[in-house]
């Protein structure tokens, strides 16, 4: 399942082939992709500050910027909104978009260690947010490598995952509201 934006609301929705319980596109965009937009990861940064003065002498702002605009306009917005997360909101979310570094195993590479991937669903990184928060990640693990995927700590780290991301989420709601009152 997978949250879709309707009319300004987030609803359950299925999302094809995962088992993505939560799923913001704003949110992913935020995290992932609007640090090079802002030209934070790239030399794009020239290029935000002519189109912010509306051209130069020696530059003209094309018709193909404007798109570029807009994606500057939305990053800044929702930095704002990001900004009105509390930290437990922030780490979740992260942990939820973005929180899964590259692990080499036998010269593959993987984006979570085996056992992991392939017993949580996607994506692990709030379940193990989760059981490391209640203590129980090296009990997570280890069931996770000896394919015992129905241990209680699992079962107990998805539950609180599902319910801190549906929190986080509110709060990435509640924020947009508030950001548009102001």
């Amino acid at each position: 399942m997978s949250r879709v934006r309707i009319n300004g609301e987030l609803s359950r929705a299925p999302k094809a082939g995962t088992g993505r319980a939560w799923y913001d596109r704003d949110i992913d965009w935020f995290l992932n992709c609007s640090a090079s937009v802002l030209g934070l990861h790239s030399s794009h940064s020239a290029v935000v500050a002519v189109l912010e003065r509306g051209g130069g002498q020696n530059y003209t702002v094309s018709p193909e910027w404007h798109g570029d605009e807009r994606e500057v306009a939305r990053a800044r917005r929702l930095r704002r909104v990001w900004g009105l997360l509390d930290d437990d909101a922030k780490e979740v979310l992260w942990w939820a978009y973005c929180g899964s570094m590259p692990v080499v195993v036998a010269g593959q590479r993987h984006k979570w260690p085996l056992g992991v991937s392939a017993h949580i669903p996607d994506p692990p990184g709030p379940v193990l947010l989760a059981a490391h928060r209640a203590g129980k990640l090296a009990e997570v693990l280890q069931a996770l490598t000896e394919g015992n995927v129905h241990a209680e700590a699992i079962e107990s780290a998805k539950t609180q995952a599902d319910e801190d991301q549906s929190r986080a989420h509110r709060s990435w709601n509640a924020a947009i509201v508030r950001l548009y009152r102001e």
